[in-house]
């Protein structure tokens, strides 16, 4: 008998024409791919929550608006902690909804939970006097529903600037949060 070959139920194959190991090896690779990823995606994660806090410190905080669809779609909609409230815009490109935390915060995170009329491109800015602004997060392509972005940002006032509307109607938000960074003493 060769000891080079196998035998498998009292036939001898080559290990080349045996077709399972290339399967196998190539399933292990695409596993431990697959788990590379994920446990990359868990330390971000938990490096992330580390930092970033868990509290929305943008809840029932004052809120102003370029503009309003109609008196019952208001501004501190998007602020009140309900999925069903919303704010809308008035139907045009470069409209914006701000909002003062009360003092300045380093900011980490900032959600938007958007209504079907959502912001194609737009960006979010943070201001210390609400005159001037610097962009901390900026997008052209917007994708609308639920958007969950890490920003860095120091400031009282966060802005979302539309720049394109996604939709004809206006830009509308069931929910503005903002997280900040957790202080480490």
């Amino acid at each position: 008998m060769n000891s080079e070959r196998p035998v498998l139920k009292g036939r001898r194959y080559r290990l080349s024409r045996f077709p399972w190991p290339r399967q196998v090896v190539a399933l292990l690779l695409l596993i431990c791919v697959a788990l590379g990823g994920l446990m990359s995606f868990k330390t971000f994660t938990s490096a992330n929550a580390a930092t970033c806090g868990t509290t929305n410190v943008a809840l029932h905080r004052p809120t102003t608006v370029s503009s309003l669809e109609n008196d019952t779609l208001s501004a501190s909609n998007a602020v009140d902690g309900k999925a069903n409230t919303r704010w809308s815009s008035a139907f045009s490109d470069a409209q914006w909804i701000q909002v003062d935390l009360g003092k300045a915060l380093s900011v980490c995170g900032i959600s938007l939970d958007w209504e079907a009329a959502y912001g194609k491109a737009y960006q979010l800015q943070i201001s210390n006097d609400a005159k001037t602004w610097q962009t901390i997060y900026s997008t052209s392509n917007g994708a609308g529903n639920a958007e969950k972005l890490t920003v860095s940002g120091n400031g009282r006032y966060i802005r979302m600037q539309g720049i394109k509307r996604g939709t004809p109607y206006g830009y509308s938000l069931f929910e503005l949060q903002a997280y900040t960074t957790v202080s480490s003493s």
